[in-house]
């Protein structure tokens, strides 16, 4: 009798525990999210094309203010006019930081220049 009450009780809870377990809660899935976000889309601009020489051209040799373009950008310039005298080059310093557009500027090089150099000198 008491082997009986055993297995009953046995059977009993082995019942219960089955019923139970799809019941118990499942553990908490996480979505990690992208911490740069979603970038916007990306304007892309072809090369100009290249020029055959640069005799008698208008070059414009950009200083962007990076510290050590004061003394590179008058080398450059003397070197190019060693190389090529007939090449016309036309100096300009940006006004604003190096990381701010100046559409003016740019503007200007696009409609009287042939060819730009951008100074960077880091």
């Amino acid at each position: 009798m008491k082997r009986e009450n055993f297995f009953s009780i046995f059977w009993g809870l082995f019942l219960v525990t089955l019923m139970v377990l799809p019941l118990r809660a499942q553990e908490p899935v996480y979505e990690a999210l992208n911490p740069r976000g979603i970038p916007p889309g990306i304007k892309t601009t072809p090369l100009s094309p290249r020029l055959a020489d640069l005799r008698n051209k208008v070059v414009y040799n950009i200083n962007i203010g990076k510290p050590a373009a004061d003394l590179l950008c008058p080398e450059l310039e003397r070197a190019l006019k060693e190389a090529i005298p007939e090449v016309n080059i036309v100096y300009r310093k940006k006004q604003l930081s190096f990381l701010t557009d100046e559409p003016n500027l740019w503007k200007e090089v696009a409609e009287k220049g042939s060819a730009a150099i951008i100074s960077i000198a880091d």
